[in-house]
């Protein structure tokens, strides 16, 4: 019965392995780093495009108020042309003077915007392209990823079955114990006596009760890391 279970963990250790390997594998790697990639660049491009709607909507209102103001100007204008008082001339020379200068202000906030959309617009566009290459990187590299996968396959359905066809021989309380121990993700669960008297995974030195315990029973729970024990003469 150790005998099968001990066939049964070589199959695990095998599959542990595959899985192992696949996990390392670089063409995965690289796939989540371009994953990543694209995620932080398609994150940018949306912050990008929040801020062009936030520009757009900020020309759009600056448009409005340029056109109230210039509407002020040409009233202005035509009220000077009908002054002959002096001191009602220089109030509304006073008065155009200072609406030129919100005139202006409007203008120069509106050509900043125009550059700040400017650049946006670089800045998406360069984006983009990183975008395609990071997009383009990843199919690739799934693509490579799966190919390796599939070429595995095959082993692993035979290991599965190896599996299921030794599980009716092995003892279900022992089998059971074994893959509680196994969803802990210790591996090897089995593990044998070394030195005489410590485990062979943890190398604790087993209580005098469990030696007993194990030259009687021919395993033993190491009180320490939980693994099974088992005594190899």
């Amino acid at each position: 019965m150790q005998h099968e279970l001990l066939e049964y963990q070589k199959i695990d250790g095998e599959l542990r392995r595959i899985k192992r390997e696949l996990e390392k594998s670089v063409n995965r790697m690289d796939g989540l780093k371009y994953a990543k990639l694209r995620q932080e660049t398609e994150d940018n491009l949306s912050k990008l495009d929040s801020k062009a709607v936030e520009l757009q909507n900020s020309l759009k209102t600056l448009s409005q108020h340029k056109e109230e103001v210039e509407t002020i100007v040409n009233e202005y204008n035509k009220a000077l042309q009908d002054v002959h008082d002096e001191t009602e001339l220089n109030y509304l020379i006073k008065k155009m003077s200072s609406v030129l200068d919100s005139l202006r202000a409007c203008e120069h906030e509106c050509a900043n915007i125009v550059k700040e959309a400017d650049e946006l617009e670089k800045q998406y566009k360069e984006l983009m392209t990183k975008l395609a290459d990071y997009i383009a990187g990843w199919q690739k590299c799934t693509k490579q990823f799966n190919a390796e996968k599939e070429q595995q396959q095959p082993l692993v359905v035979k290991l599965m079955k190896q599996k299921q066809e030794l599980e009716p021989k092995l003892d279900k309380e022992k089998l059971e114990k074994y893959k509680m121990i196994l969803q802990q993700n210790v591996f090897p669960v089995l593990v044998p006596l070394r030195d005489e008297h410590s485990c062979g995974g943890c190398r604790m030195e087993l209580s005098s009760g469990s030696l007993s315990k194990l030259k009687s029973e021919g395993i033993v729970k190491c009180e320490h890391c939980g693994r099974i024990v088992y005594q190899t003469k």
